[in-house]
Parts: C-alpha cells; structure tokens; sequence
C-alpha cells in the first residue's frame, strides 16, 4: 500500500503503448485499517507509457502552509515526487504555458522530461525562476546513460528570486546532437509570483542577449507517460473525404510540434472503459489516404 493506492509492481518490462489489464485472484486486498478494499476479482486497464515528442511533463506539489522559498522544502516535503496535485503536459519548459498568471501560492513545481539537441556542440542553460528555482541534467555522452533520472545533477539554480537569464546559468556542456538527455526543473512557490523558465544557447551571450532568449521551444524536448492523456486535436481538425476505393484524412490546425504534426491512429472497436481501445498507429502526413477495405472504423490524431 501506498498512502490510498494499491501499488503493483511488474517484474518484466512492459511493451510502450501497449494494452494491460491487471486482476485481482485469490482474496480481497484491504488498506491498513482493513476497512477499505479492493475486491478479489477486480480488475483494471491502462496503457504502457509511451515516449511523446514536443511536450514536457508539468506537476505541481502541494506544500500546505509552507511559504518557504527553497528547493529543499519541495524535495523534502512527503508528496514529492510521487504524489502531484496536478499533472499536464506542456509545449516548451516554461510553467507559465500551464500556470499563465501569479494566482498559485506555496506550492512546488517540477517540468521534467528529455531534451534532445539538433546538432552537437557546446551549449550554456540559463534559468530564471520565482522563487527559488533549480535545472537537472544528465548529459553522460552514454545514450544508454543519459536518459536515467539518477544521474541528473543541479548544473543551474536560483536561490533568490527573480533574476535575468544572465544571472543564473551553467557552465558550457557539451550535448551530442540527436541524442536524449534527461532534464528538469524544480521551483518553489512561496507567495506572489510563480514561474520558472529554462533557455538554452551556444557560449559567448552578452548579458542582454541572454536576457532576450526566449524559453526552450517544444521541438527539442519529450517526455514519457500515459498516453491516454496527451493531448489531441478536437475531431472537428480531422475531415475525410472519398476518392476512389481510399478514404482521405486530412489535418490541420495548431500542435505540440508544430502546425498540423500529429499522429494519425485507427481502431475497428471503441472500447468501455476508452482506455481499453486499442489503437494502431498509420504512418504519413496530411493528407492520408485509408483503404475502404482497412479494418479501422474509427480514427484519432495524438501528439508524436
């Protein structure tokens, strides 16, 4: 047990975006008072985590009455990080894209996900945060390494609050092009102003120029999790049409990556619960053209 939830945890490695149910055999499981249970014969559905381009995870963390404006009492505080208060996805690593005003207080927050640059080099992160802010990265030139977590470490941190990007920054690391490196930002909320903004550029800004950079931008960055809960574009984006024996699908409008960048996925069957629909990805770019003869009967666009 884990505070209210029953934790599961698999031995062997799940299949991304693939279809689990979990079921309850032998007996019922009650929490610690033995009052509240999950009855034998229970089950649940969900679906692997699955890598997303152009979106970063967003969470925040309630810290009660705790006003205080250090790192520490977010990374100290019993919901961190396992318990969020709030969890979105977001299109660049700047929290006033899911927090757009100075409504929030006393809380702590976490952006977190990869960053994967065009081309290798040397690069300088600057970070501007309010209040207290902190970025973490693992940028081991192993790819089979970089994407741990565990081996992200603090390379920028705001201590007081509300600094230009030219005050707090890193030193020059160097990132290899193409390659996923995990990364994330911590700040602490006390009250007033909340933000926290993370850009990147080659060594050698001006103090002015760095203060001009704007936030990172969604096509270098990705994150992992549920994909039921990506974002995705309203039906009323996707239109068909018929041309001969194909259905053409067609797209548009505003995405995480860019205008009209989505996948597109088909299903024969729309499934009770809707995390239990199986959908198949079907590659191409707007327009697609569908076989009449294709099984799928029904169709999405998710984030990439």
């Amino acid at each position: 047990m884990n505070g209210t939830n029953v934790v599961i945890r698999l031995i062997d490695a799940q299949t991304p975006g693939a279809h689990y149910t979990v079921t309850i055999q032998g007996e019922n499981i009650y929490d610690a008072c033995a009052r509240n249970l999950v009855a034998d014969g229970s089950t649940a559905s969900f679906h692997a985590f699955t890598y997303v381009s152009c979106l970063l995870t967003f969470e925040t963390f309630d810290t009660g009455t705790d006003n205080s404006v250090n790192i520490a009492s977010l990374t100290g505080n019993p919901n961190y990080p396992n318990n969020p208060r709030e969890t979105r996805f977001i299109a660049g690593f700047d929290s006033r894209l899911a927090y757009p005003d100075d409504s929030h207080d006393n809380y702590g927050g976490r952006m977190w996900g990869y960053i994967t640059p065009p081309s290798s080099g040397n690069f300088v992160f600057y970070l501007r945060s309010d209040d207290a802010g902190q970025l973490r990265l693992n940028s081991d030139p192993n790819p089979a390494l970089s994407t741990d977590p565990g081996g992200a470490v603090v390379v920028a941190e705001e201590t007081g609050c509300c600094n230009g990007f030219h005050v707090n920054h890193s030193s020059p690391i160097h990132l290899n092009g193409g390659q996923r490196y995990y990364v994330e930002g911590l700040w602490k909320e006390g009250i007033g102003g909340d933000y926290l903004q993370i850009a990147a550029a080659p060594p050698g800004l001006s103090d002015a120029d760095a203060d001009n950079l704007s936030p990172l931008g969604s096509e270098y960055l990705g994150t992992i999790g549920n994909p039921d809960l990506y974002p995705t574009l309203p039906n009323n984006r996707l239109t068909s049409a018929q041309s001969g024996n194909n259905l053409v699908l067609s797209w548009g409008g505003p995405g995480p990556c860019g205008p009209g960048v989505y996948r597109l996925q088909g299903t024969d069957t729309l499934a009770t619960p809707s995390s239990a629909t199986v959908w198949t990805d079907i590659p191409g770019a707007s327009p697609v053209s569908v076989p009449k003869s294709s099984p799928h009967k029904f169709y999405r666009l998710i984030s990439p």
